[in-house]
């Protein structure tokens, strides 16, 4: 397999924030790939100050909440020109980057959170916050909530954004 096929295959993408909401997928990339509930290990999930979205950082397996995964959504069979649209959404090139596309295990959960007994981890890529932790939320503060981010004040504006960021985005591919 020549290495221009490798980077053309299909890949699953985890996503743990915004991304989660099919009108914000759906504007980013045209689509709502097939998707399936999932959680990383070794991550967790942080409130971004003053942002809509959240940021997913590397944990030390032996730091306070190291043993509990994020829980996000797997979307398979993202083509490489969805991944490189999240790639410009996620500002993987800018200078500094606020996120890198990282591999990772992630594991099916059922719709409770809940591990599926027997499932194989899948293969799948994740952006993780590669920016100064001092934009992250700490202590009560740092939990980020899909239902809040979901409320029409936070969401329409979002979508906004988004529907914006394509206009541009697409001028780079």
């Amino acid at each position: 397999m020549s290495s221009a096929t490798a980077v053309d295959e299909p890949r699953a993408v985890f996503v743990y924030g915004s991304l989660m909401h099919p009108d914000v997928v759906k504007a980013i990339i045209g689509r709502v790939p097939r998707c399936s509930p999932a959680a990383v290990f070794g991550y967790a999930r942080r409130r971004v100050i003053e942002a809509a979205y959240p940021a997913c950082i590397r944990v030390a397996q032996d730091s306070p909440g190291a043993a509990d995964p994020v829980r996000g959504l797997l979307y398979h069979d993202c083509s490489e020109r969805e991944r490189r649209l999240f790639d410009l959404f996620e500002e993987v090139d800018k200078e500094p980057p606020m996120y890198a596309r990282v591999d990772v295990d992630a594991w099916p959960v059922d719709s409770e959170g809940q591990q599926v007994g027997g499932a194989a981890a899948v293969s799948a890529q994740l952006y993780e916050w590669v920016r100064s932790e001092g934009c992250l939320s700490t202590g009560a503060e740092a939990d980020w909530s899909f239902e809040a981010f979901c409320q029409p004040a936070v969401l329409g504006p979002y979508l906004v954004m988004c529907r914006e960021f394509v206009d541009e985005a697409t001028a780079q591919l």
